[in-house]
Formats: C-alpha cells, sequence, structure tokens
C-alpha cells in the first residue's frame, strides 16, 4: 500500500467517506461505508 500522507474523513449522519492522500496529492485510498460501520473499518489503518 502507498504511504499516506493526509486522511480526508466527511462523516454525515448515516455515512462516511475517508480518502487518503499520499505526498503528491494523488488519492491512494477510497473509502465509503455505513457510519455505524466506521469504528470498525478505522481499526484496519496504522497510525504512525
Amino acid at each position: 500500500m502507498p504511504e499516506i500522507a493526509t486522511i480526508d474523513l466527511d462523516i454525515a449522519m448515516n455515512v462516511f467517506q475517508l480518502h487518503g492522500i499520499d505526498r503528491n496529492g494523488k488519492i491512494v485510498l477510497a473509502n465509503r461505508g455505513v457510519a455505524a460501520r466506521f469504528q470498525v473499518s478505522s481499526k484496519s489503518f496504522p497510525l504512525a
């Protein structure tokens, strides 16, 4: 997986969108899901 420099997180009432952006500004991760499942999804991303 490419190195993620910035994480963009958009949380709405029922859905969330997550984008990982590398140092060149390219989106290397895009994830959309149900807000109730966000906690489970976020555990799969290592923190530096």
